[in-house]
């Protein structure tokens, strides 16, 4: 039990803060057309695309329909939103409205799939709505997409590399 306690600890880093945002638009900067996948089934462009739609949903623009039982709800809610413990690779699966590979989401343009992201990323912190609940996490605050999105975007991130 102390080594599980161990891992557990708050996570700070959010998007809302301007020098986390900095950091994942260097990280992004970074990415290049040819970054191999470390794990799981998307290239970078489908990659960029995946978490520009985790940023869109959290301000209420792209859906996502899957649910999550009240148990789950709980457990997830704290372990995404309160921890640092990551995402298993390759192991989570993502909604079916965000799955590039099974939906044959296959962006050509790199450049332009990598500004795209960086610009959803910095209307983030002042979008004129959020969205009010999340399929996964339940009942969501501004603080609480930041939050998730931060991690979402960090694990897909070092999946290619950065």
């Amino acid at each position: 039990m102390i080594l599980i306690f161990n891992h557990i600890t708050i996570m700070k880093k959010n998007l809302l803060q301007p020098e986390t945002r900095a950091e994942i638009i260097s990280r992004i900067d970074k990415l290049t057309p040819g970054a191999k996948s470390q794990w799981g089934k998307m290239n970078v462009n489908q990659m960029l695309r995946h978490t520009a739609y985790g940023l869109e949903n959290a301000m209420g623009e792209m859906p996502a329909t899957a649910k999550s039982g009240p148990i789950m709800r709980a457990i997830m809610r704290f372990v995404v939103l309160k921890t640092d413990i990551p995402p298993p690779k390759g192991k989570a699966e993502t909604f079916p409205e965000f799955n590039t590979v099974e939906n044959g989401v296959n962006p050509v343009d790199f450049n332009a799939e990598r500004e795209q992201l960086k610009a959803i990323l910095n209307r983030f912190p002042n979008a004129s709505k959020y969205g009010t609940e999340s399929p996964l996490l339940g009942k969501m605050s501004k603080q609480d997409w930041a939050r998730l999105n931060y991690g979402h975007l960090d694990h897909h991130l070092k999946q290619f590399g950065v």
